[in-house]
């Protein structure tokens, strides 16, 4: 249900993300991370008119993948794994642990999904994640 067209900018194929619902996808939420350092990822959510949403209720989901639609590398959900939500922004925190004994190193796509009590679904962010080995 995820599956957007290639992009081809990014040399891991890129997908150019349309939410499927009324919220808006933010694109390109690139970041650099060390192995075995904490970093917090905060984003904020709109609707389509422009206007901060509120997340209550909704289920949330981050995905670090090879590339889009590849199996996830790492998945953190609200249920207690990673993702916390106040009011229209959602922090991922991605601690330390996650990745101080990983094989994670080079350029990996990120995810982040909602899902809300009616079952429609929506992208929020995607963009690529940069990982070097520490030390």
């Amino acid at each position: 249900p995820f599956l957007f067209p290639a992009n081809p900018p990014h040399p891991k194929g890129a997908r150019s993300a349309e939410g499927t619902g009324s919220l808006v996808t933010k694109l390109d939420q690139n970041f650099d991370l060390w192995t075995g350092t904490d970093k917090t990822l905060a984003y904020s959510i709109t609707n389509s008119t422009g206007a901060s949403q509120n997340l209550s209720g909704f289920a949330l989901w981050w995905l670090l993948q090879d590339e889009p639609g590849s199996a996830s590398l790492l998945r953190l959900k609200t249920s207690g794994s990673g993702i916390t939500t106040s009011t229209s922004v959602v922090s991922v925190v991605l601690a330390a642990s996650l990745t101080a004994g990983c094989n994670l190193s080079g350029t990996y796509y990120t995810e982040l999904s909602a899902c809300d009590s009616s079952g429609n679904a929506d992208i929020l962010a995607v963009g690529y994640a940069t990982i070097n080995k520490k030390g």
